[in-house]
């Protein structure tokens, strides 16, 4: 499943999204996905926090930040160390249960390194959080580092059990 800043879900929609990751699913959730009920009151976490492996503390305004992939991630893999600067919303976390796959710098952030990929085990599921807007900038403007970094997310996430690959020579988009 994946879940590209979809802030808003319902009670009955965390529970059912818990029990498929707890039971060997894969999801993926970008920027602020459940930090809002149905009716878009803002929660104090995530309600998939626990999945996510991280606990909520800000969202950041946009600023031109770096990615850079941490020594050993399980995402990202073959790619070079770090991707051209983006400008989007970041959400800053604390990490609680998950991985840091990949972190962010930037002017505005001074001398931190912020958490921008989260690997997690839930259950016996996985999931891969991406705090920034990602997904967003890859609407705007593709670029080859995000859709590869992607396409590792969705692999880890559904432990290498795809059922469909696509070979193309150039990106392809879903939705």
């Amino acid at each position: 499943v994946v879940l590209a800043n979809v802030s808003n879900l319902s009670g009955e929609q965390v529970a059912a999204i818990r029990q498929f990751v707890a039971s060997g699913g894969g999801l993926i959730a970008t920027h602020e996905t459940s930090l809002c009920d149905e009716k878009g009151r803002r929660r104090t976490d995530f309600a998939l926090a626990d999945i996510l492996g991280v606990k909520y503390r800000k969202t950041l305004p946009s600023a031109p930040r770096a990615l850079a992939l941490e020594p050993g991630s399980p995402v990202g893999t073959g790619l070079a160390s770090s991707t051209p600067s983006h400008d989007e919303p970041h959400v800053e976390v604390d990490v609680t249960t998950g991985k840091i796959a990949a972190s962010i710098t930037g002017d505005d952030l001074g001398t931190v390194k912020l958490p921008a990929v989260i690997v997690n085990n839930f259950g016996k599921g996985r999931s891969v959080y991406l705090p920034g807007r990602l997904d967003a900038m890859q609407c705007k403007l593709p670029n080859l580092f995000i859709e590869r970094l992607f396409a590792d997310a969705v692999r880890w996430a559904a432990n290498d059990l795809i059922p469909l690959r696509v070979t193309a020579d150039g990106i392809v988009a879903v939705s």
